[in-house]
């Protein structure tokens, strides 16, 4: 399955293989997660830093950027290629993708996940939950969106979406007892 993240350039087709059938693109679900992050949180008015954990091609990242251009936005996705394409296609002032060393020595107001933790082994989840904790300044918020799945729905989209076989899908429980 890593090799599927290793072409960017077909990734937006093969996520639309999953969400066709809704009708929407995945510009659609990026902008209702934030829409739904931003209606439901005390998020200070002007974070300084945020940190899209698993950015793949991002353009969550660059969504982030649009909605805070005054914060400093980075992207980090253990893909390399996929970050040398969301370097080439989101070129803007405030927005930084970064690798793992670069994360070693930095702290963020918000650090934000988009379906990313499916992707993780299970035995893993934990791990990767304290280091981005360990990234939140003080005040800080994680905000994971995930799959749902108890919904039909989710589950044909993931069956249809070639990236998303073979994982092992989060349930809210899990998600619970990991924090």
């Amino acid at each position: 399955m890593q090799e599927l993240f290793d072409k960017p350039e077909e990734y937006e087709a093969m996520l639309q293989q999953g969400i066709a059938l809704t009708g929407n693109d995945r510009h659609f679900f990026i902008k209702g997660r934030f829409d739904f992050m931003l209606s439901r949180t005390c998020i200070h008015a002007n974070p300084k830093k945020i940190l899209d954990f698993g950015c793949g091609t991002g353009d969550a990242t660059a969504e982030l950027a649009k909605r805070y251009p005054d914060a400093k936005i980075y992207g980090y996705d253990p893909a390399v290629k996929a970050m040398d394409f969301a370097r080439q296609k989101h070129q803007m002032k405030q927005l930084h993708f970064v690798d793992d060393s670069d994360l070693q020595v930095m702290e963020f107001d918000v650090v934000f996940l988009n379906c990313v933790l499916h992707h993780i082994l299970p035995e893993n989840r934990q791990e990767t939950i304290k280091l981005l904790v360990r990234l939140l300044k003080p005040g800080g918020q994680l905000w994971i969106f995930e799959n749902n799945p108890a919904n039909p729905g989710t589950r044909w989209a993931m069956y249809r979406n070639p990236f998303d076989k073979g994982v092992v899908k989060i349930w809210p429980g899990e998600l619970k007892k990991i924090l």
